[in-house]
């Protein structure tokens, strides 16, 4: 599925940037994203990647629109102030997204996991702004 996400088992788009995405190219299903860094590769136990979050909504136009806002509000906040820590990331490192619709009767919440385990088999860890509620 491309050099960047070799562990990926399922069908995305391709990676965007998230500062000159277009709104209406967000489908409005429901699905999973997956933030990336512009160019900084996180280490993990097994290997280097840089993605650092996989999401899920019952509207991806919705949500990822709302991570970029807040995305680039986080690109201007001084990096001493606590900020959650999905934006902070984003605010460092850059951030580029893919998405995958859900298929049928698949509900974001599953698909989510399966990302979430299919990322942990092949890094040796979740992705580092992923909180614990995503395992629940």
């Amino acid at each position: 599925m491309g050099e960047l996400l070799p562990w990926l088992q399922r069908k995305r788009t391709k990676i965007v940037n998230l500062k000159t995405i277009n709104e209406q190219a967000i489908p409005e299903k429901p699905g999973a994203y997956i933030m990336l860094s512009d160019n900084t590769k996180f280490q993990y136990p097994r290997r280097k990647s840089r993605v650092y979050y996989i999401g899920q909504s019952t509207n991806l136009r919705q949500r990822v629109w709302i991570r970029r806002k807040w995305c680039l509000v986080a690109k201007d906040k001084p990096s001493d102030e606590p900020w959650f820590t999905i934006y902070e990331y984003a605010g460092r490192h850059g951030c580029k997204i893919c998405w995958i619709v859900c298929r049928n009767e698949e509900s974001p919440k599953h698909l989510e996991y399966r990302l979430l385990r299919q990322f942990q088999q092949y890094s040796g860890a979740r992705p580092h702004a992923n909180g614990t509620t995503a395992w629940k």
